[in-house]
C-alpha cells in the first residue's frame, strides 16, 4: 500500500482557547522552498482565507469568528492538498 504525504508535520493547528484559533503551520510543516506550501497557500486563498505576505515564515492564525463560515472550504483545501 502506497501512502502519500504532504508533510510529516501537521498543516494546521486548532487551538481550543477563548478565541478558537485556526493556525496554518507553514514554517513548521514545509521546507523553505517546498512547492507544496505554495499549493496550500493558493488553495487557502481560493477558499477565502487571507494570508500575510510573509506567511511562509510564520504561523498565520485566525479566530473562529473569521473562519467559522469557511470551515467547509478549509476541509476541502485539506482534502485537495493531501
Amino acid at each position: 500500500m502506497l501512502i502519500l504525504t504532504v508533510s510529516d508535520r501537521s498543516l494546521f493547528t486548532l487551538a481550543l482557547d477563548a478565541k478558537t484559533r485556526l493556525s496554518f503551520n507553514f514554517e513548521w510543516a514545509f521546507d523553505e522552498n517546498d512547492s507544496k506550501s505554495d499549493l496550500f497557500a493558493e488553495k487557502l486563498s481560493e477558499a477565502g482565507f487571507k494570508l500575510p505576505a510573509n506567511y511562509k515564515e510564520i504561523r498565520p492564525s485566525i479566530t473562529i469568528d473569521e473562519w467559522r463560515n469557511m470551515a467547509d472550504g478549509f476541509i476541502g483545501v485539506v482534502k485537495e492538498v493531501l
